[in-house]
């Protein structure tokens, strides 16, 4: 593998504290940040291609067996977005002494 120098301007402690972190471990403040930056690099080229195929599931859409009526159909349009990350507190209405309290009387549900 071909390397190449980079110059970094960081604070002056944090340099010498990474390098004492460093040598404690028997490595160098140069293999630390290229590990680093490798970590980091495959962890990106992990999310754009779970994104690719997210995205390719999701033109190709799945088959739901849902009937649609008139009024369901009205405002819908040809593409839907789906956001994974979806979270729903069902609030009990007969809370008593915690009332106004949402962290006392919601059940959180996860979809």
């Amino acid at each position: 593998m071909k390397t190449t120098n980079v110059t970094l301007k960081i604070d002056a402690d944090l340099a010498r504290n990474a390098r004492v972190m460093t040598a404690r471990r028997g490595s160098s403040l140069s293999r630390l940040l290229a590990d680093q930056l490798e970590a980091l690099l495959r962890s990106e080229k992990a999310y754009e291609v779970a994104k690719r195929r997210a995205l390719k599931r999701l033109e190709k859409g799945y088959e739901l067996n849902w009937r649609s009526t008139q009024a369901a159909t009205s405002f819908m349009t040809d593409k839907v977005c789906v956001d994974t990350n979806v979270l729903f507190y069902a609030h009990d209405s007969a809370a008593g002494e915690n009332a106004g309290r949402p962290e006392k009387n919601c059940t959180r549900i996860v979809l």
